[in-house]
């Protein structure tokens, strides 16, 4: 456990690191865009200038992804980028449910006892890897409920009750 809490740490450090890294590099990319832009045709080219570097940005932050031989794995193909899709409300609702300790830790409601009667934690193994691998948010969460404050299987089983909730939602405001 210990080994998986170090290495856990050490790939936090990583992220963080490289984190900064991007983002000082897009702030000096921004700043000299800005700066040519600004030095020769004025405002209309400044705004115009901004809207196409944050397109740059947004494609060179989403890598293209295909599907590989082990199944459910996804993997980056190569430098080549594609155009981020915008974010929509169901998925801004995802990322503040994956942030929020309650979604954890706070009792569900009298659904919950009737959704868990059909769902299989086990089923859900490759995507608990997935999501402690790929959101930082949910590990450091994880790290810090797990055990103390939640057991391992309530953590994952509020979490994925909270996600079939707000499918529900979409589903019914579709």
């Amino acid at each position: 456990m210990e080994l998986l809490k170090s290495d856990l740490a050490e790939f936090t450090q990583v992220i963080q690191n490289d984190t900064v890294s991007t983002i000082a590099a897009t702030a000096l990319a921004f700043k000299e865009k800005l700066n040519v832009e600004e030095s020769t045709e004025g405002c209309h080219n400044i705004s115009k200038g901004l809207s196409s570097f944050l397109g740059a940005i947004s494609e060179a932050c989403t890598p293209a992804v295909e599907e590989s031989d082990v199944p459910h794995v996804k993997t980056v193909k190569d430098t080549q980028m594609r155009f981020s899709e915008p974010y929509d409300g169901v998925k801004i609702r995802l990322c503040n449910l994956q942030a929020n300790p309650a979604t954890y830790c706070a009792k569900p409601d009298e659904q919950y006892n009737f959704w868990l009667s059909s769902f299989s934690l086990e089923d859900e193994k490759w995507t608990i890897s997935n999501l402690l691998v790929n959101r930082p948010e949910i590990r450091d969460l994880y790290a810090k409920l797990v055990p103390n404050e939640v057991a391992h299987n309530d953590f994952w089983y509020r979490y994925f009750y909270k996600v079939h909730e707000l499918h529900q939602v979409s589903t019914a405001m579709c």
